[in-house]
């Protein structure tokens, strides 16, 4: 299951003649742990929006704006705000919620003297294009050695996490990838497209 980012902005008695709202803005990420649901706060900021403008300033001591969980979502954060300007329909809270975005990594891989070699191919941001890339064999991935395939889904930044693996083998008869197991040569490695 995906996780979210819950937005919500607590405003301050709009002034409508001015065409002025501020107010406070909370980010937390929505994790699904053990069946259970966990919020972790990302950042909070004043906001604010004015004569078809807005602006963000920090109010968490250390913490600032702009920061890295702050500017991955600053752009939808911008439409949420400029639509609540353009209508002053702002009741004391709002809520938005933001699906988090993944990347999908395509890597093909076979096994010399055991020893798997890999190439990661393409990046893509949904799942089913990867997996059409992968059972289409677009671009000729396979390139006659690449017995095997694997998409990874991983969450952007820096070492990023392998959150899930669909591995693929390659059928002689078929000339397609088909879905299979991981391979035991590489049961014990992960992030094959970073390396």
């Amino acid at each position: 299951m995906s996780d979210f980012v819950r937005v919500m902005i607590k405003w301050e008695p709009p002034m409508k003649l001015l065409q002025v709202a501020q107010g406070i803005l909370t980010c937390e990420k929505q994790i699904n742990k053990q069946n259970q649901i966990i919020f972790e706060e990302l950042f909070s900021c004043r906001v604010k929006v004015e004569n078809g403008s807005h602006g963000y300033s920090g109010i968490k001591e250390g913490e600032g704006i702009p920061s890295t969980p702050f500017n991955r979502i600053k752009d939808k954060l911008e439409i949420m705000l400029k639509s609540y300007h353009n209508g002053l329909a702002l009741s004391e809270y709002s809520f938005f919620w933001i699906q988090d975005e993944y990347y999908y990594t395509i890597t093909t891989l076979y096994f010399r003297k055991g020893i798997p070699k890999t190439r990661t191919v393409a990046v893509v941001k949904e799942e089913m294009e990867a997996i059409d890339i992968v059972r289409g064999n677009y671009g000729d991935i396979h390139e006659t050695i690449y017995n095997y395939c694997i998409i990874e889904q991983l969450q952007p930044g820096l070492y990023p996490t392998v959150l899930k693996e669909m591995w693929f083998k390659w059928n002689p008869i078929k000339q397609e990838y088909l879905g299979c197991v991981k391979p035991k040569q590489v049961a014990h490695m992960v992030s094959f497209s970073i390396g």
